[in-house]
């Protein structure tokens, strides 16, 4: 049954995975909040501490040009051009003009509340979102900043506005979380194509529950990404309509604070525990063919009612997990893995082929099967 069962897989073009996203080194701990690009060399990374690090190697080596005082956590760092940027922060609203060698605090009037995400669509006009629902806005550059009225269907004072983001002047996305009651809620969506005057909920369909959306961006007007607590990334091809869910870690699952894009295919993402990501291939997996020497054996292939996954090769199963996604990238199964063959019951699925990951801390492998 082995032999017949690696033959099935060579036969079926099973597939592994290379890893779309790579770890780079930040020399920090700290938790980070956000990530921003100016060109494909130059970024800066905002996070707690009033830490400010910066690259001018595209992400190789990080360093800190900046820090506040010890009790302010930067959220959120945007640039203009490469001399005038902003951070936004505990009630805190900071500015460079000579590519972030100094930073002068401006004044968000009117608004007492964390703010998690600043952006701006041109050089006078800016938004900044944050706790409780805040949604401020500038037209002059930050001088001023005046608390401008956010209402959608469903939101409410316990909503927390993590990004905000126009890929064009008058097209614009905010992700956060909304509170259903003081004790559950879930992933918060909106959109608007008046430049913010009215916003409509978007809600991504396939999300687990209770999951904070942290962050938005879009590389053009209709391809755009999304990341959150758990380590989930989250990517649409079509202006937020559907989302295909993207699990490019493996355990322990770092939250992920901020996504970024210097062009269509490098992108950036930080979180917690200074973790900071890279992707140069639009977070794409890149598959290669399985042989006999891959871990992951997977049987019967095409399978009716059951598949037995086979890890023998694995020494350690320590924190091992198993998902299976559809084609579209949605998530149908997630569970923990113990021993080395371990059967499951796939009645519930549809005809079609599926994908499988199997990964731990120390591997990562993907192959495919056909439910009959």
């Amino acid at each position: 049954m082995k032999k017949l069962s690696i033959l099935l897989i060579t036969l079926f073009a099973l597939n592994t995975v290379n890893a779309q996203w790579v770890q780079l080194s930040s020399g920090t701990s700290n938790n980070l909040h956000s990530v921003f690009f100016i060109d494909s060399n130059t970024g800066f990374v905002v996070g707690d501490n009033g830490t400010i690090l910066k690259t001018t190697n595209g992400g190789a080596n990080w360093v800190t040009i900046y820090t506040t005082n010890s009790s302010a956590s930067l959220y959120s760092v945007y640039f203009l051009n490469s001399d005038t940027g902003y951070a936004v922060g505990n009630m805190i609203i900071l500015k460079t003009t000579n590519g972030g060698t100094n930073w002068i605090s401006q004044n968000p009037q009117g608004n007492s509340n964390e703010l998690y995400s600043v952006f701006f669509t041109n050089d006078t006009t800016g938004y900044a979102v944050g706790g409780y629902g805040t949604y401020i806005k500038t037209t002059n550059g930050g001088s001023n900043w005046s608390v401008e009225t956010f209402q959608t269907s469903g939101i409410w004072p316990y909503t927390e506005l993590y990004s905000v983001y126009f890929p064009t002047k008058n097209t614009g996305y905010i992700v956060g979380y909304y509170a259903i009651s003081m004790s559950s809620g879930g992933a918060y969506f909106a959109k608007t194509t008046d430049g913010g005057t009215n916003w409509v909920s978007l809600l991504p369909n396939n999300l687990p529950s209770q999951t904070h959306l942290y962050s938005v961006y879009f590389t053009d007007s209709i391809t755009g990404y999304a990341v959150s607590d758990g380590g989930i990334i989250i990517k649409t091809t079509n202006g937020g309509t559907n989302w295909i869910i993207q699990y490019p870690f493996i355990p322990p699952y770092n939250n992920l604070n901020c996504v970024f894009f210097p062009d269509s295919n490098t992108g950036y993402a930080v979180g917690n525990a200074g973790t900071i990501f890279k992707t140069t291939n639009g977070g794409t997996w890149i598959e290669q063919e399985q042989t006999e020497n891959n871990k992951l054996l997977l049987y019967p292939n095409p399978a009716k009612n059951k598949i037995t996954i086979d890890l023998q090769k694995i020494s350690d199963l320590k924190n091992t997990y198993i998902s299976i996604y559809n084609l579209q990238g949605q998530l149908l199964l997630q569970k923990s893995i113990t021993q080395e063959k371990t059967e499951l019951h796939i009645n519930n699925l549809a005809k079609g082929m599926y994908i499988v990951k199997v990964y731990n801390n120390n591997n990562t492998m993907v192959t495919k099967f056909v439910k009959e």
